[in-house]
This record gives C-alpha cells, sequence and structure tokens, in this order.
C-alpha cells in the first residue's frame, strides 16, 4: 500500500507498524507498551512538512516513539469508529491508547491561524511524556480516564455509515483515487443526520475551540493558558494566564483536543470544572 499511495515520509520507517491497528493492538498486549496512532492523509499536502518530523526526521519524536507501539494509520475503511472518535476534519491527528482499548489522550487540533499552527516537535514531545506517564500509573487511573474513548456509535466502521456516498469506489483496493478520508466519516455523520432532521447545534460542535469560553491554550505547551479573554466565563472563573489545566471534569488533560474534547457548548458550561496548577481550588466556569 506505501507504493500505492507514493507515501514518501514513511518510507524506510520500519520502526512504525503500518496501516495495520490488528497487529498493533497485539504487539501492544505483548510488550505492554501503549499505543500510539497517528492518521494521516497522504495526498493531502498540508502537515506534510510535521508529518515527516513525526515519521523520523526530528530524533526526540523518534526515541520517545521506541517506548510505544507506534502505528501510521493512512486510510480509515477498516477503523472502528466507536475506538478511534477524534476530530476528522483534521489533515494529521493522533491517539494514545493502551492495549485494552483505554483512551490516554488525542492530540491534533484545528485552528483559524492554520492547519499546522498547533502542531509543533515540542508540543507532540510534552504529549507522549504525559501520555507515557499516565501509561506508568495504569490501571490506578483507569476511572480517570473512563470518559475518554467516547459511546459506542451506530457504525462500526466508515464502509457502514448509511451517509456515506460512492461505496463501491471506497470497497476496491485503496489507492490514491479512493481512499477514505477522515473528513469523509465526519460528512457521512452529518448527513444522515441532515437526511433525518436530526442536525442540531450541539451535535455540529463536536470539538469546540477552548476560545470559545476565553481561553487560549498555548500551541507548544497543549496545556498552558496563553491568555484568558476579559469578561469571559473563564476569566469569571478565575482562571489566568501562566496557568496549565490538568483537569476538566475529572478527566487527566495532555493537550489541547483533550481540553476540546470535554468541553460541552458555551450555553452548557455552568457544570464544567477545570483544575489548574499551580495548585489552587477547583474553578468552575459559571
Amino acid at each position: 500500500m506505501l507504493e500505492r499511495l507514493k507515501d514518501e515520509n514513511a518510507r524506510g520507517q520500519s520502526q512504525w507498524i503500518y496501516n495495520d491497528l490488528k497487529k498493533a493492538m497485539a504487539e501492544a498486549k505483548r510488550t505492554g507498551k501503549p499505543i500510539f496512532v497517528t492518521f494521516r492523509c497522504v495526498p493531502c499536502r498540508d502537515c506534510m512538512a510535521f508529518d515527516e518530523l513525526v515519521t523520523g526526521a526530528n530524533e526526540e519524536l523518534k526515541a520517545l516513539a521506541r517506548g510505544f507501539v507506534a502505528v501510521r494509520q493512512v486510510e480509515m475503511k477498516n477503523v472502528n469508529l466507536s475506538q478511534f472518535q477524534f476530530d476528522y476534519d483534521l489533515n494529521w491527528a493522533a491517539m494514545f491508547l493502551n492495549a485494552d482499548g483505554t483512551v490516554y489522550a488525542r492530540y491534533g487540533t484545528q485552528s483559524v491561524e492554520g492547519p499546522d499552527a498547533y502542531n509543533s516537535a515540542a508540543s507532540l514531545a510534552k504529549t507522549m511524556k504525559r501520555v507515557l506517564a499516565l501509561h506508568a500509573e495504569y490501571p490506578g487511573n483507569r476511572t480517570l480516564l473512563a470518559g475518554k474513548r467516547g459511546a459506542k456509535k451506530p457504525a462500526q466502521t466508515a464502509l457502514d455509515l448509511p451517509g456515506l456516498p460512492g461505496k463501491d469506489k471506497f470497497r476496491a483496493q485503496t489507492r490514491l483515487g479512493n481512499c477514505i478520508h477522515c473528513h469523509n466519516i465526519h460528512d457521512a455523520e452529518n448527513n444522515k443526520l441532515h437526511l433525518e432532521g436530526k442536525m442540531t447545534q450541539d451535535k455540529l460542535w463536536r470539538y469546540p475551540l477552548p476560545d470559545n469560553v476565553g481561553l487560549s491554550i498555548h500551541p507548544k505547551a497543549g496545556q498552558k493558558i496563553a491568555k484568558v479573554t476579559p469578561g469571559s466565563a473563564a476569566e469569571i472563573a478565575g482562571l489566568r494566564a501562566g496557568q496549565r489545566v490538568t483537569h476538566v471534569d475529572s478527566q487527566p488533560i495532555v493537550s489541547t483536543p483533550d481540553t476540546q474534547r470535554v468541553l460541552p457548548h458555551p450555553s452548557k458550561l455552568a457544570q464544567t470544572t477545570l483544575r489548574t496548577t499551580p495548585r489552587r481550588p477547583p474553578s468552575t466556569l459559571r
């Protein structure tokens, strides 16, 4: 498949399991290592340089990856959608999990500043180190991590999605012209909701940006608050620039998409609790 997709960044990178999540899960069970899965849309030019760093050009990331079972996933055809829930409107994303399916973290987020605004070797390295720390504490922290996986989805794979057009094309052998991209899944889910008349604003806001509540997260830190919008719910809660968001509703936070995954629509922030460091009492957004 590497040759069919002309996946140049993966060429010669034998430390990665290529497009085989089943093999990765088995290897993680055998070794006791956590799993690091990258989802990369090979034809997309956005995030290409960052993808090259992750696959082997950056020595720190390469060394950290040895602590994981590292998987490069380049198509979504047979991916378990209940297990792998992330922002599908990305060109590059990652998930970290235990061999039993417990999700440790997600990496990769959107930004008005561009597709690579929050992607960097520095921020990914920080995320990987935090994940390794969570893995070292497992299963003692299993309860705190339980909500990170998400509820079971009605469709097991992308090809099971009722709202996905062109299934005959997608069922053929994967080539550049018939990959199921991540965004195809999001589009299919939205299409089904529209057809059923069930599309709502809450369903549209799957991964609300922290900026919606007045939080600007430092792009290279993942947890650190860069600034707080005056008069916002975050400022009213007592959050300040320089603090690090470590937990949202008890879930450990290691990256910006971790925060996005837990934040509800702004109209429902009253019950959201953020814990920060330096240590201070939990702050409830009101």
